[in-house]
């Protein structure tokens, strides 16, 4: 037996990571097919003016930033704060690139918001998947420099962006972080796969496996509490017999 509540409403009120997850992917296929559409019927009837290229470039925009999010979104069960800092970053840089594609703003201001949304964006997605590792605890020191260093790398660019640093000396640092950022993006996969850590502790017999509401594997121990990482259901396993 089992029961569950919603939290004094809470279900519904928040968007989901399959909600997410649902809506960037439609987007991408979107996107994509009509970028591919676009792009035969340029080259089948060469056919390519301005407002086509418009068209070609919101279109790319638009599966950069679903992808960008997708990415993100593979940090939701262990930082919901960098999962939406990657949502948002792919959200608000690719919509202020689709504004400039079709509104050609004049001054750099604008030009700097969408490429610093997008560097937060990168960033936090980049966090995101390489904080899905599962590092033996003797490792664990390596994920946590690499995120780190990834950071620091966004940091440096919004600051060059912003403060206009064009020394030598400042471009061989950012330099410097983004090989660190680059060997850390082929070691800490890795290490996961070497390391080999198991995603959860095999479930006892006094243990609900899945959710009662939407069917995800949410691991509960009989007479306890839990609350669905997915949908966000608070249920108590009463009795798994």
């Amino acid at each position: 037996m089992w029961s569950y509540d919603t939290g004094h409403g809470r279900y519904g009120m928040g968007m989901r990571q399959t909600d997410i997850r649902r809506v960037a992917l439609w987007l991408l296929v979107a996107s994509v097919a009509l970028t591919a559409a676009i792009a035969i019927w340029a080259v089948a009837f060469g056919d390519f003016d301005d407002t086509t290229g418009r068209i070609l470039g919101t279109s790319m925009s638009v599966a950069g930033g679903s992808l960008l999010a997708l990415a993100a979104a593979t940090g939701w069960e262990r930082s919901r704060a960098v999962a939406w800092l990657g949502i948002a970053g792919a959200v608000i840089g690719f919509g202020l690139v689709i504004v400039g594609i079709w509104l050609e703003p004049d001054g750099d201001v604008f030009w700097k918001a969408a490429v610093s949304a997008i560097i937060v964006g990168v960033a936090a997605a980049w966090i995101a998947l390489l904080g899905n590792a599962r590092l033996a605890h003797e490792h664990g020191w390596v994920g946590m420099v690499a995120i780190a260093s990834g950071a620091v790398l966004a940091a440096l660019l919004l600051v060059a962006i912003w403060a206009e640093a064009d020394s030598s000396g400042f471009g061989r640092v950012i330099g410097v972080f983004a090989v660190l950022v680059a060997a850390f993006s082929v070691v800490v996969p890795v290490m996961h796969r070497l390391d080999a850590v198991p995603a959860r502790p095999t479930a006892s017999a006094e243990e609900w496996q899945f959710c009662p509401r939407c069917g995800e594997v949410s691991i509960a121990a009989s007479g306890t509490m839990a609350r669905c990482p997915q949908c966000d259901v608070t249920y108590r396993v009463d009795s798994v017999r």
